[in-house]
């Protein structure tokens, strides 16, 4: 199995939340890794969604025109 390089970061947490997690034995850690990696996914999509914004406005390509471009590349392969 391949290990995966880490960091460790300091976060401050809400006292009574913490305590809470920690009664409810949730993983504080897990939760974290998870709730950033969403974060992570989302951003990504909002800035490729941008640039693919920005680009078709440049190319003064209908968004149909530029959608039906992408199906027929993608079905053609």
């Amino acid at each position: 199995m391949e290990k995966n390089e880490t960091r460790v970061l300091s976060v401050r947490l809400d006292k009574k939340l913490g305590d809470e997690a920690l009664a409810l034995d949730i993983d504080i850690k897990s939760t974290i890794e998870e709730a950033l990696k969403q974060k992570v996914v989302r951003t990504k999509t909002k800035r490729l969604s941008k640039v693919l914004k920005e680009t078709i406005e440049k190319t003064g390509i209908s968004k149909r025109e530029w959608i039906k471009s992408i199906r027929e590349t993608r079905d053609g392969r």
